[in-house]
């Protein structure tokens, strides 16, 4: 042990060279991380959406985009790139350089369903991207029509064990949130039902108000109109708390099946190794972009709910959640490595 004139204990000079080295060196760094975040964004940053546009996914990013763009002083671009299950829309930010001026906005299948349906997914939604913040969530009602003429959750449940097999439910295709919400119901209830899945929401709505199909979890937006006008009947909804917009419909947790949910989500997210200050300040500017009175309100009539978004790390573990929780339903309906 080295000593020094006063009895205690002197760190050797190439040591104390070595340390002093290492203090100037995570100055730098932090004057230039700070630096890249005052200067950010330095020319017009792309928001890559993985499907098509004019659904409520395309319709919130544009309206998140006008915001940012107001608030940061460069124009936020969407592009929409559809295609494999916006594998490829969200392949294109993986592979984008990490600096903040290509971001994805993408649905909770390309961060959490894909993993279990496709064998050899060419992204990992963990080690890829880094989640900015939660756009929105999106819940589902569960519809019935005349085809099955119940009003509670444990009539329906009753009627599916008295005809094993015989109901049917609809969905907007293998792997969506409703299709695997009506596996979690069949799994949760221990009861059978025939899957019919459609492309897109209309012919789903239609068949079940015309007695093709027994039930279905549909959007708000295109569902609440015609529980109104009493063509569809809500049996109740997929999320833990019940919906502002239908105060008297319970959840179907409160219905019968304790547990149960069964949410979309929007994310943001940022290529892996986006500086972290960037990624603060981002995810500052979309939660309060998001908090603003016209984009809740706009969120309410594209059926989505816009709470604010956890930080950083907890969206990490959300993630991790999620991909284990979805993974499950895709392997109870039979559809693990499928693609």
């Amino acid at each position: 042990m080295l000593l020094s004139k006063r009895g205690r204990y002197a760190a050797p000079r190439f040591a104390q060279s070595r340390l002093t080295r290492f203090a100037f060196l995570f100055l730098i760094l932090s004057g230039i991380t700070a630096a890249l975040a005052e200067d950010y964004p330095s020319r017009p940053v792309m928001l890559v959406v993985p499907i098509g546009g004019g659904g409520p996914l395309d319709t919130t990013a544009r309206l998140l985009a006008a915001k940012l763009g107001d608030a940061m002083g460069k124009p936020f671009v969407v592009e929409n790139r559809p295609g494999g299950n916006t594998i490829v829309g969200t392949m294109t930010v993986a592979k984008a350089d990490p600096d903040g001026h290509t971001l994805l906005v993408a649905p909770n299948a390309s961060l959490t369903t894909n993993v279990a349906i496709f064998r050899k997914l060419p992204y990992d939604p963990q080690k890829d991207f880094i989640p900015i913040a939660v756009l929105a969530s999106v819940p589902f009602l569960l519809v019935t029509g005349p085809a099955l003429p119940v009003t509670q959750l444990l009539q329906l449940i009753a009627e599916a064990k008295n005809k094993p097999g015989q109901l049917t439910f609809a969905s907007t295709g293998i792997g969506t949130v409703p299709h695997l919400a009506g596996e979690m119901l069949k799994s949760m209830a221990g009861i059978q039902m025939t899957h019919v899945p459609y492309r897109g929401l209309a012919p789903v709505l239609a068949d079940v108000m015309g007695g093709q199909i027994s039930m279905a979890f549909v959007d708000l937006a295109g569902a609440m109109p015609l529980v109104s006008a009493g063509k569809l009947h809500a049996v109740g909804v997929s999320s833990k708390h019940r919906l502002a917009e239908l105060p008297n419909v319970p959840t179907i947790a409160e219905g019968g099946l304790p547990n149960f949910e069964a949410v979309g989500w929007n994310m943001i997210l940022a290529p892996a190794n986006t500086p972290p200050a960037v990624i603060e300040k981002l995810h500052a500017a979309v939660v309060t972009a998001m908090a603003q009175p016209d984009i809740q309100e706009r969120m309410k009539t594209l059926g989505l709910i816009a709470d604010a978004s956890p930080g950083v790390p907890e969206l990490r573990n959300f993630i991790a959640a999620e991909i284990n929780r979805w993974g499950a339903a895709v392997r109870s309906a039979g559809i693990e490595g499928s693609e």
